[in-house]
């Protein structure tokens, strides 16, 4: 199968590689994966993926010759905008085709399948490659040809979107939300829970332990996990709960999936807290204070101080309550100066945590938008 990754591609590749052993970078900017076969219902596999966007079913086993797409390519459309009475298709190209060598293939697809008896139409605007919500709601025949190595190129038909709608009734419509302690995005709550899983999912629950308003809950109970959170803040827990409650009733899910949630400071994690269940620990740690500008170096030092002392006190008291193997993935804080330095605070904490059996199974993955001073460093652990 073929991904269209999202706007991190090191991000969603890992993520995919929690799937499959040959997940890779195509040249072309999309992620192959040979031994994920075409999936049953492939818009429920994609509504589980959060670093992706789209994904492409290939239309030919492996790459073909450039010099004899045209003829498989029509072949292809004549099939099945006779079999699925759809009069309309679009072509997208990676790299993008420049307008002219768009349109040209354009209008001679569209005449020849007409000389066929086939009204077609193209979607394509202004000769560009086609926007993913116009592609989902037109549910036209959208094909995809990916240059390849030498004169070959890969070609597809996509499966499924990304519902943004979706993801944004979550994001923006829970009746819990507090900037002031950061908000995690649902996409990349979904991708650090696969990092932490992937599809080990029978009888695990997620553990949240820095819940907030409940992100990481809401986006584990929709992949079907039972789900423990806990926070220092009383009034964080209640609202996580109104959000949980709330999701149950939007999106319908399963009444035997069980959320507990708690109020605990995470240095002061106990045994009968957690239980016996198996366990994966996914949570996104106290980012510090929200900045508008880099700190100086003394400020860094004293927002940093604080945030260490949290984080060694909550392995500390996490590290006894855990089996071997129980995995991790948690968001460290990094500040980046002049949009692209990273000072990092994880990779301190992981070597002080070393002797308590935690090790780091995977590289660091980073996370920030646009602007950002604070991103998210993406730290995968495990119990040794």
């Amino acid at each position: 199968m073929i991904f269209i990754p999202g706007k991190n591609p090191e991000l969603s590749l890992t993520e995919l590689q929690a799937f499959s052993s040959t997940a890779q970078l195509h040249q072309s900017g999309v992620i192959v994966a040979g031994d994920i076969p075409k999936p049953s219902d492939a818009q429920a596999f994609l509504n589980r993926l959060g670093g992706v966007v789209e994904i492409i079913e290939p239309l030919f086993d492996g790459p073909i010759d450039e010099s004899t797409l045209y003829p498989l390519l029509y072949a292809h459309l004549e099939k099945e905008l006779t079999a699925q009475a759809k009069g309309a298709f679009g072509i997208n190209t990676l790299p993008q085709k420049k307008p002219e060598a768009m349109k040209s293939l354009l209008e001679m697809l569209k005449k020849d399948l007409r000389d066929a008896g086939i009204k077609a139409n193209f979607i394509n605007n202004k000769f560009q490659n086609v926007h993913r919500l116009n592609a989902a709601e037109s549910r036209a025949e959208n094909i995809w040809i990916l240059e390849d190595e030498g004169e070959k190129v890969l070609a597809g038909r996509s499966l499924a979107y990304q519902d943004v709608e979706r993801y944004a009734q979550r994001d923006y419509k829970k009746p819990f939300r507090d900037a002031r302690v950061g908000m995690l995005p649902p996409k990349l709550a979904q991708t650090m829970i696969n990092l932490a899983v992937g599809e080990n999912t029978a009888g695990r629950t997620i553990y949240d332990p820095f819940c907030g308003s409940g992100t990481i809950l809401v986006e584990a109970l929709l992949m079907g996990f039972n789900v423990l959170g806990s926070d220092v803040e009383e009034r964080m827990v209640g609202g996580a709960e109104k959000n949980v409650v709330w999701a149950r009733e939007a999106f319908g899910m399963p009444a035997e999936l069980s959320a507990r949630l708690f109020v605990r400071d995470a240095r002061e994690i106990a045994k009968e807290d957690v239980g016996s269940e198996p366990l994966a620990i996914v949570g996104e740690l106290h980012l510090g204070k929200p900045l508008t500008r880099f700190p100086g170096r003394g400020l860094l030092e004293v927002i940093q101080r604080p945030l260490l002392e949290l984080y060694l006190g909550f392995f500390e008291a996490l590290a006894p309550l855990l089996p071997k193997q129980t995995p991790l993935v948690l968001a460290f804080p990094f500040w980046i100066r002049r949009g692209k330095t990273h000072i990092r605070i994880a990779d301190t904490v992981c070597e002080k945590i070393r002797p308590l059996g935690f090790e780091q199974s995977a590289a660091p993955l980073f996370y920030a938008r646009p602007q950002q001073i604070v991103g998210r460093e993406i730290i995968q652990l495990a119990i040794r």
